[in-house]
C-alpha cells in the first residue's frame, strides 16, 4: 500500500523516511541534477542494493545520458553484460540477468550474495553494449569535499564525460568532456 501511494504521489515528493521504508538503509544520497540523474543508494536487510534515479535527468536527450535512457526505456539489462557494486578494492560483480530495472520507480536493484554492510559500498558501475557509467562515493580515494564522481564513456564518440559532486554546496560541476583514455572504472 505504501509503495502504491508513493508512486502515485511522485518520487519528487518522497522524504528520506519514504525511501528508507521502500529500499532500506541509506548508503548515499545527493542532488540528482547530474548527467545520469543518480540521486541515491539504499540497502535492505536481504542484501538488496537499490540505486534510485531522477527521471527528469536520467531520461534527458543529452549524449552523456543516452545509455541510461535506453536502459530505463527498455527495462532490460543485457544478459552478457554485468553490474559492479563498489566495495573498495574488492568490487562485487553481478551478472546482467540478475539486475532488476524499473522505469516506474526509476530504480536499478541487485542482490548481493556477499556479506556486506551499507557503509562498505562506495559506488557502482553500469555496463551496456556501448557504454559504461561509474559513480564513486563514500570513498577515501578523493578529497573529502568530492564525495561522488560520475564517469561515462561512449564507444561511439570516444569521449568520456565526468562530473564531481560538492557535498558542502549540494551541487554538481558542469559536465566535462575529455578524450576516451581518461575514463576509469572499478
Amino acid at each position: 500500500m505504501l509503495m502504491a501511494s508513493l508512486l502515485t504521489a511522485g518520487c519528487s515528493n518522497m522524504s528520506k523516511k519514504d525511501y528508507e521504508a521502500l529500499y532500506g538503509t541509506e548508503i548515499f544520497t545527493c542532488n540528482s541534477k547530474n548527467m545520469i540523474g543518480f540521486k541515491g543508494a539504499y540497502m535492505d536487510d536481504n542484501n538488496r542494493v537499490t540505486y534510485v534515479f531522477d527521471e527528469r535527468y536520467a531520461m534527458s536527450n543529452k549524449d552523456e545520458s543516452r545509455g541510461i535512457k535506453k536502459l530505463f526505456t527498455e527495462e532490460v539489462y543485457a544478459k552478457k553484460e554485468y553490474f559492479i557494486v563498489g566495495k573498495g578494492t574488492r568490487p562485487i560483480r553481478v551478472e546482467g540477468k540478475d539486475v532488476e530495472i524499473s522505469k516506474d520507480t526509476m530504480t536499478i536493484s541487485v542482490v548481493i550474495s556477499d556479506e556486506i554492510r551499507p557503509d562498505e559500498i562506495d559506488g557502482f558501475s553500469i555496463f551496456n553494449e556501448m557504454e559504461f557509467y561509474t559513480v564513486i562515493f563514500n570513498s577515501d580515494r578523493f578529497e573529502t569535499r568530492i564525495r561522488a564522481i560520475i564517469y561515462g564513456k561512449t564507444a561511439k564518440d570516444h569521449f568520456s564525460y565526468q562530473q564531481t559532486y560538492n557535498e558542502k554546496w549540494n551541487n554538481w560541476s558542469a559536465v566535462s568532456k575529455e578524450k576516451y583514455s581518461t575514463a576509469i572504472a572499478f
